[in-house]
């Protein structure tokens, strides 16, 4: 696959940029929030209280968004939360229950995080959690992404999801493309194989080889005919 690249100053900014609101939060929906990190950490939810909680997280942001205020709601949980992943043995066990649930687990079902060591960028974590916080209040995941944290969310998907996945993997490389990322049709091709397309994979590489005059592409295409047998004599 190309290399994924999201340009580090144009991530440190948007990050400052997402989290400047951040001002601390206190009240029913934080504590709400929380309770939910240490429920889906142990997992001993019933389903009448999980239900409940959900619903009043999904008003309550409502409320936030109506008042104008869910920006930095969003950023404070989102800045505590990264903070305290980034600080091994910060917080108490109960106060990283319920600011990361089972966030950790998260990063490392999608490769973020490997044998402990943390591989992706800053950008891709923040992201992550972005997404998360929102589904917690049953909002769009993306809601409230700039186009840098979108390349993030949506090119790490892409480039690092599950090999299994190839129609999810390729619906984030589109919108990564959208969102500005380079070279959607080089990775399209590669997405493709991995998904034994092999067809698809070809016209993927000629579109980019159309559109670049990369002459590796064009060979990279030529290479694939003649391991199937497609090349003419």
């Amino acid at each position: 696959m190309p290399p994924f690249v999201v340009p580090r100053v144009a991530a440190v900014a948007s990050i400052a940029t997402a989290l400047a609101p951040a001002a601390r939060d206190s009240g029913p929906r934080r504590d709400l929030y929380l309770a939910h990190g240490m429920a889906e950490l142990h997992m001993d939810d019933s389903p009448a209280a999980a239900r409940t909680r959900a619903e009043a997280l999904s008003a309550a942001a409502e409320a936030l968004a109506e008042a104008g205020t869910l920006e930095a709601a969003r950023a404070y949980d989102v800045s505590q939360g990264v903070a305290l992943l980034y600080t091994p043995g910060g917080g108490s066990d109960a106060e990283r229950g319920g600011e990361l649930g089972a966030f950790p687990a998260v990063l490392e079902r999608y490769g973020a995080v490997i044998n402990g060591r943390r591989v992706a960028p800053d950008i891709v974590v923040h992201a992550l959690f972005w997404a998360r916080w929102n589904a917690i209040h049953n909002r769009e995941l993306t809601e409230g992404m700039d186009a840098t944290v979108l390349r993030g969310y949506h090119g790490w998907l892409a480039y690092y999801g599950a090999r299994g996945g190839t129609e999810l993997r390729s619906g984030a490389l589109l919108e990564y493309v959208r969102a500005g990322g380079l070279r959607g049709y080089e990775s399209e091709a590669f997405l493709r194989i991995s998904g034994g397309d092999i067809a698809g994979a070809r016209i993927a590489l000629d579109e980019a080889y159309a559109r670049t005059g990369n002459v590796r592409l064009r060979n990279e295409s030529l290479a694939l005919s003649i391991r199937d047998g497609d090349l003419s004599e």
